[in-house]
């Protein structure tokens, strides 16, 4: 049972760069990165990719009223701050990997993966239970969409990087 355990855990965290934590790390900041370019696009007044305000509401946000442009441009920056910290960790070697120290990007990843798996799993869960009341647009992207990249992208972080030495 140790064996598989080491293994386990060496498999999302492994001793040492391999690449692919790097490739999975620099997939997971592009991918944090381009939903928060959205959400500052949102915040901006674009209803991009839907016609109007309201469907973009119904399919987001599973109601009728859109988040405010201030609260979009928010979750844009948390977004962009997640993207440098997930890229720093994956790549110590680059510029913004040596700007942040490897104890401040162990953590604020773990932070980062963390509330993606409780966002998907959660999205998951409440998706089957039919809780809470959403739209039937927002239910079936948050089943499909939504809450298997977060999973997705909780694992890719969790690889992305060696674990302290």
């Amino acid at each position: 049972m140790r064996n598989v355990h080491e293994w386990l855990a060496n498999a999302m965290v492994p001793k040492k760069s391999d690449g692919v934590g790097v490739l999975a790390g620099t997939g997971a900041a592009a991918a944090l990165a381009g939903i928060g370019a959205l959400h500052l696009a949102w915040g901006l007044g674009s209803t991009f990719p839907a016609a109007d305000a309201r469907s973009l509401a119904r399919a987001v946000v599973g109601g009728d009223r859109f988040p405010s442009p201030g609260q979009c441009v928010g979750v844009a920056v948390l977004l962009g701050a997640a993207s440098v910290l997930i890229a720093s960790r994956a790549r110590p070697e680059s510029f913004v990997g040596r700007v942040i120290p490897l104890p401040v990007a162990v953590l604020g990843s773990t932070v980062v993966a963390s509330v993606l798996a409780v966002r998907g799993f959660g999205g998951l869960v409440m998706g089957v239970v039919g809780f809470p009341e959403t739209t039937p647009s927002f239910r079936t992207l948050d089943l499909i969409a939504y809450s298997p990249l977060c999973v997705a992208l909780a694992v890719a972080i969790r690889r992305s990087g060696r674990a302290p030495s």
